[in-house]
């Protein structure tokens, strides 16, 4: 589940100096009543144990309202807690090295001071940014309030980042949540999902495979590109392990587009290359694991395009 600028209305940071009487867990619930859109548990000084039975808690609490749960700097808590997402600061761990450990499907936050600290958490996945301190606090005291001017260089710098990298590459894949941020649009069905597409593509100049499943038409994508559209339908297959599908798409897509095959085969030999990595049913572990990637290491999917 991918973040949506809605979820990020009313952002929630906890703070256990200023529960009094009650405790996290109240008062977590009754923001959560009074209609905060995403809840970040902040703990710096709670042990492990503690910390990940109060994630636990508040994380299922967040998922009764339909409401984002995003762990503060605790890669290790947020996995185990099974969290939307988790949010780091320029002195914890790299957004980049986060993105590795938790893979394509999780949220991730990074705080933000300058310019080129905003590029670098875009470059390396950030899904949101954390701007500030805006505003004087006497709550977070490690940080200067942010002048006007900064803040607005960031904002403009983020946006430039997707003017100027979108039309270098060959083709863009966003999912349904990314596709409603890059058009700006609600996505609810099949002509949304090509109007968005088309949309993307004459903001940006690049192509566009824009992916429908998010539970709207099982595993049919769409692609636009010059001034063309083609869906490429697949069948949705019933496994738990279904662990960064999307990255593995746009990976074997880019490995087809290497090997000399053209953009729409190149897209078709990846989804049938994903379904049957999906399809020989690996299973490690507990929870949502990953496909087998190396089920035809020497078939089908190692030819390259004939010359």
């Amino acid at each position: 589940m991918k973040c949506d600028k809605k979820h990020l209305l009313l952002y929630a940071v906890t703070d256990q100096a200023w529960v009094g009487e009650q405790t996290l867990y109240q008062q977590v619930e009754a923001a959560l009543q009074g209609g905060v859109t995403c809840v970040q548990l902040r703990e710096k000084n709670l042990g492990e144990a503690d910390f990940l039975q109060e994630a636990k808690d508040i994380c299922a609490l967040c998922r009764r309202h339909g409401v984002l749960f995003i762990v503060n700097d605790n890669v290790d808590i947020a996995l185990a807690c099974g969290a939307d997402g988790i949010h780091v600061g320029q002195e914890d761990m790299a957004a980049g090295e986060v993105r590795r450990r938790v893979g394509g499907d999780m949220i991730i936050g990074v705080s933000v001071h300058t310019v080129e600290e905003a590029r670098q958490a875009v470059r390396d996945g950030a899904d949101y940014l954390g701007l500030g301190a805006v505003f004087p606090t006497n709550t977070k005291t490690d940080v200067e309030q942010m002048p006007n001017e900064t803040l607005r260089a960031i904002c403009e710098a983020v946006d430039t980042l997707k003017s100027c990298l979108l039309p270098l590459v060959a083709v863009v894949t966003p999912n349904i949540p990314e596709a409603e941020i890059l058009s700006g649009m609600t996505i609810r069905g099949q002509a949304d999902i090509e109007n968005a597409a088309k949309k993307i593509s004459g903001a940006y100049g690049c192509a566009v495979l824009l992916k429908g499943g998010h539970n709207i038409n099982d595993a049919n994508d769409f692609l636009y590109a010059d001034g063309t559209g083609t869906w490429f339908c697949g069948t949705r297959i019933d496994t738990p392990n279904t662990h960064v599908t999307g990255c593995t798409l746009s990976s074997a897509i880019a490995a087809n587009l290497a090997k000399g095959f053209d953009l729409p085969t190149s897209i078709q030999r990846s989804k049938d290359y994903l379904s049957g990595a999906l399809g020989a049913m690996l299973n490690l572990g507990k929870g949502r694991g990953p496909m087998q990637h190396n089920f035809n290491l020497t078939g089908e999917y190692a030819k390259v395009a004939e010359r």
